[in-house]
């Protein structure tokens, strides 16, 4: 029998039983478009997933802590500035910076006659100027304090975050800020805490970027950031106000972020902080979770949209 003959007869065939071959058409049709449908649903939740992670946090960062962490000679490991340096040396690393939070009595006063005081600062950042802008974080307007620039004589740049400048009404929305932070003066003290015999330091500081409330990093939307080598100056003469044992190049941080240049290498990095000792966190083990979960879920739907495929087309 002949190819055209075979044709023929499947079309005489069908054409005969004219309901059941549309019938078995549109089953077929609806089987294929679900079993597409449930795979496309699968690659859209990944890729939602993705989104969320990485306003959650870089999905290439990330964060090294030091919270009792022990190698594997039961020594303790420091996130100290050797540490750094060490990091840094990593292949596929691109940023490293400490993030430098240290306990200082101090205030914020601005405005005319320094009319507005910030008693207390509810974040007081140190990161590495160079490392600032690829952190993921947004500058609303302004720019990073750079590395090596002096922006004047006991004048330390900084950048704030907005909600450091804006203040709420009773129903939460957001009024104009109570300073502009390009024409009023700050001016930072540091303080021994002691109200029998106080004692204290000033120091100019120049806003030069204000975070927006989109940055990745909440610290940064509430507080001060500062360079880190001037957060660190400022940590000596507090600790010579305070009287107490302060040595910057003897510092330990308890968190380090690292920058990786892509994400198929942060698996690989991880694992080599893990052998020595440190704890981390990172958005890709989340990732990891999830895939698996939305994996699982994919692969029960398209199964269902398969069997009514195949009862179709039996």
């Amino acid at each position: 029998m002949k190819i055209s003959d075979q044709i023929g007869l499947a079309v005489t065939n069908l054409s005969r039983r004219k309901g059941r071959t549309a019938l078995t058409v549109v089953g077929v049709v609806v089987g294929i478009c679900a079993v597409i449908v449930m795979i496309s649903m699968g690659i859209a939740e990944s890729h939602n997933n993705d989104e969320m992670l990485k306003n959650m946090g870089g999905l290439t960062k990330i964060e090294v802590y030091n919270y009792g962490s022990q190698n594997i000679n039961g020594q303790e490991v420091k996130l100290d500035n050797e540490a750094v340096q060490r990091f840094r040396k990593i292949d596929h690393v691109t940023a490293v910076t400490p993030y430098y939070q240290p306990d200082l009595n101090l205030y914020v006063e601005a405005g005319k006659n320094n009319r507005y005081r910030a008693s207390y600062v509810w974040s007081v950042l140190g990161l590495d100027p160079d490392t600032m802008p690829l952190l993921d974080n947004k500058l609303e307007s302004g720019d990073w304090p750079k590395s090596g620039v002096n922006y004047g004589k006991d004048v330390i740049p900084v950048v704030v975050g907005k909600e450091f400048l804006y203040q709420t009404d009773a129903n939460g929305n957001q009024l104009p800020p109570f300073v502009d932070a390009t024409k009023d003066t700050f001016t930072l003290t540091l303080t021994n805490g002691d109200t029998e015999s106080p004692k204290t330091q000033s120091y100019k500081l120049k806003i030069v970027g204000v975070v927006s409330e989109e940055s990745e990093d909440y610290m940064l939307q509430y507080g001060i950031t500062f360079r880190l080598n001037d957060l660190l100056m400022l940590s000596e003469a507090y600790s010579k106000l305070a009287k107490t044992n302060f040595n910057p190049k003897k510092v330990t941080y308890n968190e380090v972020y690292i920058k990786v240049d892509d994400i198929k290498n942060v698996d690989k990095i991880c694992d080599t902080l893990k052998e020595e000792g440190y704890q981390i966190s990172s958005m890709v083990d989340y990732r990891k979770q999830m895939q698996q979960q939305t994996a699982q879920r994919q692969l029960r739907l398209a199964g269902l949209a398969a069997i009514s495929l195949f009862v179709a087309a039996l």
